[in-house]
């Protein structure tokens, strides 16, 4: 059914689909308290999972750690590295009527002041609730949580998910990061928009542990948004916030092949 909805965009839409694949970009990010030594062998060693897969490092060090918690008194005389900042990434496929999304989303980025945190929670404020609205119309999802340790580049980590993410996009129509924006206008307006397909990713970098459960289902995204909403709350501990939309041009089609293609991960749901 899904699979009809896209194909019949394609055809209703005719020329507009051909157009580069727009993506908004708003955010901000802050590691000053991030420790500087061994980052180029730390983003070396990360780079190899590509993003996507938990890091060995991770579980051998969490591995030791509750070993040495549970078994032995070892915690009280070796100096464990200590969990420091968690990375969240949560990504939404979406299936909605008309630009309401795009509309709110934009209207985000273009009215927040990116330049302090209370700018950014804004923005996962509003992120959140506007995925909450319109939860009905989710059909895939994927989650992703690094835990990085006091030794470790979070900085780095962040930068490397972030810049992965925004290469899926043709053009950035729309940023606005650390108060430095941009615009590209070049859509029309479209009184009547059909059903089009949407991805958004929540990159989320946070001080502390968080559950971030894997997504096999909306209950999952559920979770993970009420979890986001706590961070809200203890907002100055973002280091890092950025959040991606696309398509963000009113009149461009993203195709739903198109959308599994570039998020192969994504889980999807069934209507």
């Amino acid at each position: 059914m899904v699979l009809a909805l896209s194909l019949l965009l394609v055809m209703v839409c005719g020329t507009n689909s051909a157009l580069a694949r727009s993506g908004g970009v708003m955010g901000g990010h802050s590691f000053r308290s991030s420790s500087s030594k061994s980052r180029s062998s730390r983003s070396k060693s990360l780079s190899k999972t590509d993003g996507d897969d938990v890091d060995e490092h991770v579980t051998v060090r969490l591995c030791l750690y509750l070993f040495a918690w549970i078994f032995t008194p070892l915690h009280l005389y070796v100096n464990l590295p200590l969990i420091n900042t968690s990375i969240i990434k949560l990504q939404v496929g979406l299936l909605v009527k008309g630009g309401s999304l795009q509309n709110n989303l934009n209207r985000i980025a273009k009215t927040t002041d990116t330049s302090k945190k209370c700018g950014w929670r804004d923005i996962l404020r509003g992120t959140i609730n506007c995925l909450s609205r319109h939860s009905s119309r989710w059909i895939s999802g994927y989650s992703h949580k690094d835990l990085l340790f006091d030794s470790d580049d979070p900085e780095g980590r962040f930068k490397q998910l972030s810049d992965k993410e925004r290469r899926k996009f043709d053009e950035e129509t729309l940023v606005n990061l650390n108060n430095r924006e941009k615009e590209t206008i070049t859509s029309q307006e479209v009184k009547d928009q059909p059903k089009n397909t949407y991805m958004v990713t929540v990159l989320v970098a946070a001080k502390g542990w968080y559950k971030v459960p894997t997504i096999t289902g909306r209950g999952a995204i559920e979770k993970i948004l009420l979890e986001l909403k706590y961070i809200c709350r203890l907002h100055d501990r973002i280091q890092g916030l950025v959040v991606l939309w696309t398509p963000q041009r009113k009149d461009e089609v993203l195709l739903l092949e198109d959308l599994q293609r570039d998020y192969p991960l994504l889980k999807p749901f069934n209507a």
